[in-house]
């Protein structure tokens, strides 16, 4: 807000600027403030961060906005542009001419007159990577990774194991772990006999091949979850474009199972598992061999979330990876609450007030909010601030994810690294489903693995209320709700699991009307919406997120109000009447 006590003097000459907000978080500067020269406001605003040493001052992108709070306080015309907001990814600049330190923060204002209106409005502390668990120089790395515990991997990490010994305790390992590829690497590089053999060990192949990428620009490196669903199918894809490549990929994920990281290397036609362990040891592996490419695939159960970013944000800025992706197949940059249902289970809509955010978030249950502990959501997403800033490259496969993302993060709109591109969806076969035979029934078909933010509670409740009414229509889900796979009550029957490719048959013999896509969360793409479409099939969604997007562009395809805004049996009837 504008100081009282600062703004006489302004008010009289017509000229000032204040900060109103500063902070500089991992590779991220992030001010506010607003600055005028003459009673239209400005011409132009920039913003300066000096230092001594500096040749030049730093000049800083600003976005301008309207500040009505200033624009009344000066009395200035409505459309004065005199308020600004800075975003800076630390990643853009040369880090060896950005030295650490306090750096002066100058606002320079040009008045429609072209008189210049310059004011030192303080100080902001540029500090680079401090902290046990960041990222500086390989050495400081390595030194603040060493391992606590005693034992192999303690010896291995500094050196007190380099023996012949150890060569063929390495050598002979049959279960390939971080520990044991860095220290096969440093045999590589020591000239060892036995590392010029590699054939015969899993390890030695493994750190050779990662050694061999690295140096050639071709390791690509994912971070993922291993649940399944369209975000792995997604990434298994990327693995095979890519090892067609001839790159090497090492994909990493979290076992909730174990408490410890897992991962594979992928090269060729070829998989080797390896046993990554704490999260610690991954990005020593990762300073150990820097990567061409970095992809947060999907993060999900991953633990020290924010501290996970915060690093993966080094490795960008540090040139440990020259190029860091972002894959948005969940809203989890945005809450916890990854599916963006609030405390009742209803979809937010990511509201404005982002009070109602964290009040939101203290007492929110969701079950997929388990693994994470953190309730104050401005330093969540401040977390991800820093990771969407310094990405090269931001893919969101729906529109309608990516119009949620910017209500959080609304610079995203002026990035030009973001990408909306959908998911590429499986030919399911050149037939189409056929009409279904006039018997006085209809035949609602639902496809896929439904829990209560796809939708179960739904399903049941609308099967409750068919059978109580004792209507003409049944219910057939393939797939399972709430993980039970076979059921026949009432409305309800449950077949359990199927084959997408089955699709066009399963419809047919089943002699179905139309489908439901019952989500009641934002889907980023729904895959099931896009398959049944292409088989040409009928689908009713709930009028939110992709799977609203891609209903809209269809004429055999219709929308209807989330749950708590209409009864759901009330609407299927109506469709039913529309469709009759």
């Amino acid at each position: 807000m504008v100081e009282n006590n600062k703004t006489h003097t302004a008010v009289s000459q017509s000229k000032g600027a204040n900060l109103d907000h500063v902070s500089c978080g991992c590779g991220v500067i992030y001010l506010v403030g607003w600055a005028l020269n003459g009673r239209d406001g400005c011409n132009t605003i920039e913003v300066f961060f000096h230092k001594n040493g500096l040749h030049e001052p730093l000049l800083v992108p600003i976005v301008l906005q309207k500040r009505p709070d200033v624009i009344k306080h000066f009395s200035l015309p409505e459309e004065s542009l005199v308020g600004f907001s800075v975003q800076v990814s630390l990643s853009n600049y040369d880090i060896s001419s950005l030295p650490p330190g306090q750096y002066t923060v100058v606002i320079r204002a040009t008045g429609s007159d072209h008189s210049i209106f310059e004011k030192n409005v303080g100080a902001i502390n540029i500090i680079w990577p401090a902290n046990i668990q960041s990222i500086g120089s390989s050495r400081e790395a390595r030194k603040s990774w060493a391992p606590k515990r005693q034992g192999l991997l303690q010896k291995i990490w500094y050196g007190r194991l380099g023996s012949d010994e150890m060569a063929r305790e390495i050598y002979y390992k049959t279960e390939v772990t971080t520990g044991n590829i860095i220290e096969a690497t440093h045999m590589i590089s020591s000239g060892n006999p036995m590392a010029t053999v590699i054939s015969d060990s899993p390890t030695l192949k493994i750190a050779s091949l990662l050694k061999s990428a690295s140096n050639n620009n071709g390791l690509i490196v994912i971070l993922d979850h291993n649940f399944g669903g369209g975000a792995n199918v997604f990434s298994k894809q990327t693995i095979d474009n890519s090892c067609h490549n001839h790159n090497v990929i090492l994909r990493v994920w979290y076992d909730p199972n174990i408490s410890k990281l897992s991962g594979a290397v992928y090269y060729n036609s070829e998989r080797c598992n390896i046993s990554v362990g704490e999260i610690n040891i991954l990005f020593q592996l990762l300073v150990l061999f820097p990567s061409h490419c970095l992809q947060i695939n999907n993060l999900y159960t991953w633990p020290y979330i924010e501290s996970v970013l915060d690093n993966i944000v080094r490795l960008r800025i540090f040139n440990y990876t020259k190029r860091l992706e972002f894959f948005g197949h969940d809203h989890i940059g945005i809450c916890p609450s990854m599916f963006l249902l609030n405390e009742n289970g209803i979809y937010c809509g990511v509201p404005e007030n982002v009070n109602i955010c964290q009040n939101c978030l203290q007492r929110n249950s969701d079950s997929f909010k388990v693994f994470y502990k953190q309730e104050d959501v401005t330093a969540w997403r401040e977390a991800w601030r820093s990771v969407l800033l310094n990405s090269d490259y931001i893919r969101f496969f729906s529109q309608a994810t990516y119009n949620e993302y910017i209500k959080a993060f609304p610079s995203l709109t002026k990035s030009l690294n973001v990408v909306v591109k959908g998911h590429k969806v499986k030919a399911l076969g050149n037939n189409k489903v056929e009409k279904s035979e006039v018997d006085g029934i209809t035949r609602i078909g639902i496809f896929g693995f439904l829990g209560p933010h796809k939708g179960s509670r739904v399903v049941l409740q609308l099967a409750e209320s068919i059978s109580n009414k004792n209507l003409p229509i049944q219910i057939h889900v393939f797939g399972t709700i709430d993980g039970i796979s076979k059921a026949n009550r009432g409305a309800l029957t449950i077949h359990g699991p199927y084959d997408c490719m089955n699709m066009v048959k399963i419809w047919n013999e089943n002699h179905l009307d139309f489908s439901f896509v019952p989500s009641i969360c934002p889907e980023t793409f729904s895959l099931v919406t896009a398959e049944l479409l292409n088989i040409k099939a009928k689908v009713v969604t709930f009028n939110l997120g992709a799977q609203a997007e891609l209903v809209n562009k269809h004429d055999l395809a219709m929308v209807i109000p989330l749950p708590h805004e209409k009864p759901v049996l009330n609407s299927i009837l109506d469709v039913i009447n529309i469709w009759k």
